[in-house]
This record gives C-alpha cells, structure tokens and sequence, in this order.
C-alpha cells in the first residue's frame, strides 16, 4: 500500500499543487509572526540585560494608570535605599514627553516611534545611556541627544536644539552625543538626556523621581538585596530584581512592536479556514476520478481501512513538503520584516533571527492537521464503496443532504440564540457573546449551504433567461447538479467576502457615528491638541482667551480615579485594566463655559452641579441606563489626594469627552499635582471667519510648534484617514483569502474538465463549438463566485451589524451600508472568477472530441 501511495501521489503532483498553496501561505503567516515574536524578545532581552547589567534591584510605585506607566515616588526615597545593608549606589531617574525640533524648526517624528527625554544619571553603572563624544549634560541648558537621531538631522556638538516638553519650546545647547548601550536608539525613538533638576522641572516632576535602580555589594544576591530593600520601604512601593525587570521592559516593548505578529497569525487562520474548503474539494474530485484504482486494489484484497490510511498518507506528504515551505517562507519573511521596520523609523536591535524547534513543530504540525482533517472525508467516502461497483465505476447514488441541513439549522439557532443574548442579556460581555454567536451562524450556514445552492444559483440565472443563451443555461445546471462541491467551493469565497464585506460596512458606520459625535456634541470651532497625543502646556488656554478673534477659550482636562463598585455602575475596561486599582479615569471642564464649546447631552441633572463640586456620569458606565441616579452619593479614589465622596448631579451622553466621569477643573486642580489638559476647545467671536480665527490661534500659538490647530472638519478628515488607513491594511491582507477563494474555483473546475471529459466529447459532437465550451465553464465559475458573492454579502452585513449593536454604547450611533462599495466587491469577486475560469475553460475547449467520448 506504500508503494502505491507513492504513486498515487505523483501521478496527480500537478493537480496538488494549488492545494498546497493554501497550506503554505497559513503556515508562512503562522512561522513568520512566531519566528519575529521570538527574535524580537531575544533583541530586546539582550539589549537591556546588557545595558542594565550594573543594576541590581529596581523600585517602583506600585500604583499603574490606564493612561500606562506608574505613578511617581518621592525623591527621597533614594536616601532611604542607599541606606539599606548591601546597597553599593542607588540613584533616582525621571521620564517624560520630549520633543526635538529640527533645524527648520519642526517636531521629529518617527512613524509613531516616542519621542522622550531622560533625566542624565551620575552612576554610569545605573544608566542605560552611553556617552559617545562630547561631554554629560550638566549644565541647566545642556542636553545630550541619541545618536541616531542626531546623524539623521545633522545636528553638531555645540549647536542650539530646540525642545518642546511641557510648555513652550526651549534652547539648549547640545553637548553630548550618546547611545543605549551598543545601540543608537531605542526602536527609533528620539531620545534626549537633561541633568536632573531640568528634566524634573521640564516634566513637572519637582521632587519627584519616576523609579530607583540600586547596585548591590559584592557578594550580596539580587534577589537577597530586594528583600531587605522591600523590608525598608512601605508596601505601597514594589521592589524587583533587574533581570525580572529587564524581562517586563523587553517584553513591553516588544508587545508594542507586535502588531505586525498579531496580524499575521489572524490572517493565518483565515487563509487555513478557507484553505479546507479547497483542500476538501480537491481531494473529494481527485479520489472520485480514482475509483477504479480504488476498487482494483479493493479487488486485490486492500480494506476500506487501508484505503483510508493511503489517502491520509498522501494528505500527511503533502501537507509535510507544503508546510515546510510555508516555514521557510515564513522565516525569510520575518527577518525581512526588520527592514521593514527600519523604512518606517524603527530600529531594532542588531542581532541573528531566533528559530526555535516550537516554530517548526507549530507551523509543521498546523499545516499537517489541516490537510488531514480536509482529506478524512473524501477518504471516507471513498473507502465505502464496494469493489465491485468501483471496477464498473458506478457510483453511489449522493446521500441526501437532510441531516447536514438539519445540523446547520441547529447550529444556526444556537449561534442566533448566543447572538440575541449578546444584544440584550447584561451580562457585561455583549460584545464577546454577539462575535461568539455570529461565529456559530456562520459556521451553521457553511454546513448547509448545500440546500442553498439551487435557489440562489436559480436567482442569479433569472437575468439570464434570454434566447440562445444555452451557455450560461448549462453553467447553471452543471453549477446545481452536485451542490455540494458548489457548496464548499463557493463557502471558500464567502469567508473571505464576508469578512472584507463586514470591514467596509464597520468602517462606513464607524466614520458616519464618528461624524455624528462631531455634528452634534461639539460646538467649538476649533480643538487645539498635541500633534504627539501627550498634554497641552494649561497656559494655552489663557493665552487663546485673550484674543479679540476668540470668544471662548477652554480647557479639558483628564486624570486617573478609581470609583467605587457600585450596584448601578459597570465595570472599566479589559481584564488588564480591571486588575489595576486606577482603572477608570475622567474628564475636567469649567462649568461656566463648557456650554459654550460642547453639548453635552444631559439626560439627568444640570451642568449647574459640577459648579457645586458634584460630578455627572456618562450613561455608558450605567448598568442601567434608564435608572435615575441624580443625588446618589459615589466614591472617587484620585492618586494625589486618596478617596472623596461625590453627590451625582446628572447623566451626560456627549461621547466627546474622553473617561466615564466628569467634575469641575476646581474639583480636578484640588484632586491633581499634575496639569493633564486634553485639549483646548475654542468658539470663534461673531462675524469672525474660520480662516480669520485660525489664522489669529496659529500666530499665538507659535511658541508651541506640538500643537495641532483642527476644525470640526480637520478633526473628523484625520479620524477617517486613521481608519482608512486600517482598513486598507486589512484589504490587502483579506485578499489573500480571496485569492486563495479563486484558486479553489480554478482547481475545481480543472479537475471537474477532467472528471467531465466524455460529457464535453459528447457536447462537441453535438454541434457545441470551442467557444461555447469555453463559455459555458467561464459561466459556471460565474455561476460559483456570485453564489459565494451573495452568501458572503448577506453574512458580512449581518455579522456588522450585530456587531455595531452589540457596541451601540461605544459610540455606536449608526448602521451604515455603502452600497457603491459592496457593488465594487461584487464586481471584484465575479471579476475573480472569471479569471479563475480561463486556464479550465481553454483546456476544455481543446479537448479531442474522438478521444473525448472514448474517454473513460
């Protein structure tokens, strides 16, 4: 039986080949973004454990912020560990938002890379950064820069950079050039390097220090230092020892480089998914052309088990040798991806690509499972067949499809059944339950879709019903006579349709609530934010109110609190979030003027409470949005000032403002150190032009080049491109599912030309001409694409729409369907498989018509 497997196999290498393809694009996905995960966290673990290699024992606040990060600790916290037993030199540090300006005076930025600046530290054991020429930044204007950054923009010693932090921009004088350890930079980002008094003034840290790090004494363990260390200190301090500390860096970083790695492996998956449908359909298509074979080696005394384990082994080859392309593929791509990075600004580290013996057995292995779990249905099939009638070729009658539309319905109820609870039970996981429920419907609708052949592939024909069109005629009944085939090859092209379908119809309705929010809630004229996402200097406010082109002019601010756990209140956030006590944060407004520049929406109370020191709460945070909680009394823990009581003076509906709580900025300034302005909303004067008035706001805000002046348009045009952005990465990445989609429609019909040669010899006998016959294939793959087409159109809208009900709270507000760009993608998919028609449709067409009908 080996032996004929063997040969079984190589007679038919050619009609594998497009088999194969889908296994090798799943598994270079999947190699390729485990291949990158692992190189990435060897880089950056090597990188830091040799940079940090003086350091000991780190401390840190124990308290984390949604916005990341912790929480500062006194400075004279450094006293105390430098005067634990062991402690051989302990020094403090600060961090913060530093942007460099570039010779022409505009902001550095680095295709999303941070821009930050570092307190210098006086311990060269301690310090990640290297000097390597000029001198340390000493002096309250000195400044060392990375490297990198400085080759890139041809800055010198000595020349004057300006910086923008906090506030408006500043001269320093470039003293020193440095570098992470053997690196320029850190993963391209720009980093500058200021004595520490400045660099705690520049980010508003007086007295402050972000973290320690401590050396021991020789002799004295790490893990032994930070017992003592954590014996001196309060609990509300964490202690860890360099190399737990070196690992969570790395890996932070490296999970903010991993996009690129989670993309790969979700598009993995749905190349395999599609992948079965033509694997499934190929081998159901190779083995019945087989049949005879079969039933000659039946004949010779094969069982059906044997039968089974020969076309499994052929699946388990092809699935090794594809897999194992896949995994080269992969490898090559993830070390190409470094250069891609580097195109983009971000540097990694330099060092060899990391391969581990789990990639290859992941990638072997799903690569391998996929091809067999696809194959053990035609296997089966196949091996049920008696000797007798596979030596006369006579099959089976097909097996009524009953029980598998009856297992799809069920399926199908149960997924709507866990999509109706998703919408409306409260459960808290709406969202998880509506994608798990769709997800079954899908999978329901897949099973039965046999059932659905016939009376779409009828519809798709009614325009076709003309005189002399026998072709398309054919196509259709050829389309309809074995529907399962139809079935699987259409589902491949559905799964890719319906999720490009759901993309464009979430994105459509995302953009349209988005500019709803806009429309209706804000009633400025103009939102100044930073261009970096980080604060806005408070100052700006002041300075923009002074204006006689400006009416109103003020601040939003926003800080971390903690609430209390209430009956009518929901949780915050992802489970991450939720384990962090300042989970929750909220936003800060003047009530005298914040109707001027938002409309709130208030549904419960007046703004009027906030000038009473009360706070409104969004109706999102409500476990019922209905219930009237005006004059209930909640707790909000804040970093600075530990819990305070509030009365709730109204419910607000506004998705304008970031957080689920909102007080008054007196509230915020007797709450908080730091000064976290959002942005600055600002309403025109009358009779004041849009131009006029940004004209006036950019001259005054010229000091600041980090701010970004946008009108309601400007702030909703850059929103959408942000989308668009995403959805065009997407696109690209779903099309080849879509490609894969049309190449099972190609492999389908070239070997149903095989299965049907006799059919077409009689056909051409008949008086049916080269081009008829051509046509007639070309109208059947037509025939398949659009029932793909139509079933993944159906399923994609309905699974968006589920969907952005299930979110209807997250700002949700519309259902939106582009009929022009699902026309487009109808378009596209016919388009496709045509094309996947034509090598079948020409081959056909050039068959002998003598050797044809004798064909057996």
């Amino acid at each position: 039986m080996w032996k004929a497997t063997l040969k079984g196999l190589l007679s038919h290498k050619l009609r594998l080949i497009s088999t194969a393809l889908a296994v090798i694009l799943g598994v270079a996905f999947v190699s390729g973004s485990l291949v990158m995960t692992d190189t990435m966290g060897k880089l950056f673990e090597g990188l830091f454990a040799d940079v940090l290699s003086g350091v000991d024992v780190s401390v840190r606040s124990e308290v984390q912020t949604p916005f990341g990060g912790r929480e500062r600790v006194p400075e004279e916290l450094v006293q105390t560990v430098a005067a634990v037993p062991g402690v051989k030199s302990a020094e403090g540090g600060v961090a913060g938002f530093a942007q460099v300006l570039d010779k022409k005076g505009n902001p550095i930025q680095n295709a999303g890379a941070p821009s930050f600046g570092v307190s210098w530290g006086r311990v060269s054991d301690l310090t990640p950064f290297k000097i390597r020429s000029g001198s340390p930044p000493e002096g309250a204007s000195d400044l060392a820069l990375d490297a990198a950054t400085a080759r890139k923009y041809k800055f010198k010693l000595g020349d004057e950079i300006q910086i923008v932090a906090l506030g408006a921009a500043e001269p320093f004088k470039l003293v020193g050039i440095m570098g992470f350890g053997s690196q320029d930079n850190l993963a391209g980002a720009t980093i500058s390097a200021y004595e520490l008094r400045t660099a705690q003034r520049l980010f508003d840290a007086a007295g402050k220090v972000d973290g320690i790090n401590a050396a021991a004494t020789e002799g004295v363990r790490a893990d032994t230092l930070a017992e003592r260390i954590d014996t001196a200190l309060e609990k509300k301090y964490e202690v860890i020892t360099a190399a737990d500390s070196t690992r969570e860096t790395a890996r932070e970083i490296k999970e903010g480089l991993s996009f690129f790695s989670t993309f790969l492996l979700v598009f993995a998956g749905i190349a395999l998914f599609v992948g079965t449908f033509l694997i499934f359909n190929t081998f159901s298509i190779i083995l019945t052309q087989r049949t005879r074979e079969f039933g000659l080696l039946r004949a010779l005394g094969a069982t059906g088990a044997q039968i089974v384990k020969a076309v499994l082994a052929e699946a388990a080859i092809i699935g090794t040798l594809s897999s194992i392309v896949g995994l080269g593929l992969g490898v090559a791509f993830a070390a190409a991806l470094k250069n891609v990075f580097e195109l983009i600004g971000i540097d990694l580290p330099d060092g060899p690509t990391v391969f581990r013996a789990r990639t290859a057995f992941v990638s072997i292995g799903v690569g391998v499972v996929v091809m067999l779990v696809s194959a053990i249905i035609p296997a089966l099939r196949t091996s049920r067949i008696s000797p007798v009638a596979a030596l006369r070729e006579v099959m089976p009658p097909p097996k009524s499809i009953r029980i598998r539309t009856i297992v799809g319905l069920v399926m199908a109820a149960i997924g709507a059944g866990v999509l109706i609870w998703g919408l409306n039970g409260d459960t808290g996981k709406g969202i998880q339950l509506v994608g798990a429920g769709v997800g079954v419907m899908f999978l329901g609708i897949a099973v039965m879709a046999p059932v659905l052949v016939r009376p779409v592939v009828k519809l798709i024909g009614l325009p076709l019903k003309t005189r002399g069109a026998i072709t398309s005629r054919l196509a259709q009944l050829n389309a309809m006579r074995d529907r399962r085939r139809t079935a699987s090859t259409a589902a491949a092209l559905m799964i890719g349709l319906s999720l490009v379908t759901f993309v464009t119809i979430f994105v459509a309705s995302t953009k349209a609530s988005f500019e709803q929010v806009i429309t209706k809630f804000f009633k400025a004229d103009f939102i100044i934010s930073n261009d970096s996402g980080e604060v806005v200097p408070p100052e700006v406010a002041g300075l923009l109110a002074g204006l006689k082109e400006v009416d109103v002019s003020t601040e939003v601010r926003r800080g971390p609190i903690a609430p209390d756990k209430t009956e009518w209140l929901k949780g915050s956030g992802s489970r991450q979030q939720q384990a962090q006590k300042f989970n929750s944060f909220t936003s800060a407004v003047d009530p005298a003027l914040v109707n001027h520049v938002l409309d709130l929406g208030l549904t419960q109370g007046s703004v009027d409470a906030l000038a009473r020191g009360e706070v409104l709460i969004h109706k999102g945070r409500l476990a019922n949005e209905s219930a009237n909680i005006v004059g209930k009394t909640i707790g909000l823990e804040f970093l600075d000032t530990g819990r305070k009581e509030f009365v709730v003076g109204g419910v607000f509906e506004a998705e304008t403002l970031p957080g689920g709580f909102l007080i008054s900025l007196d509230v915020f300034k007797q709450n908080y150190t730091k000064k976290d302005t959002f942005a600055v909303l600002v309403k025109l004067a009358p009779d004041v032009t849009e131009s006029e008035g940004r004209k006036a706001i950019a001259k005054a805000t010229k000091p600041y080049p980090q701010l970004q002046i946008q009108s309601k348009d400007d702030f909703f045009g850059e929103g959408a491109r942000q989308i668009d952005q995403l959805l065009n990465l997407v696109r690209v990445l779903l099309a080849l599912a879509i490609f894969i989609a049309a190449v099972g429609i190609a492999n389908t019909l070239a070997l149903s030309v095989i299965e049907r040669t006799r059919e077409l010899g009689m056909l051409r006998a008949v008086g049916m001409t080269r081009s008829q016959i051509r046509s007639m294939v070309r109208w059947e793959a037509v025939f398949i694409g659009l029932l793909g087409t139509v079933l993944g159109l159906v399923l994609g809208t309905f699974f968006a729409w589920a969907v952005t009900q299930a979110i209807e709270d997250e700002a949700f507000k519309h259902f939106v369907v582009p009929p022009i760009s699902l026309l487009v993608l109808t378009v596209l998919a016919a388009l496709s498989a045509l094309i996947s028609a034509l090598l079948p449709a020409r081959r056909a067409a050039r068959l002998n018509i003598l050797d044809a009908v004798a064909a057996e």
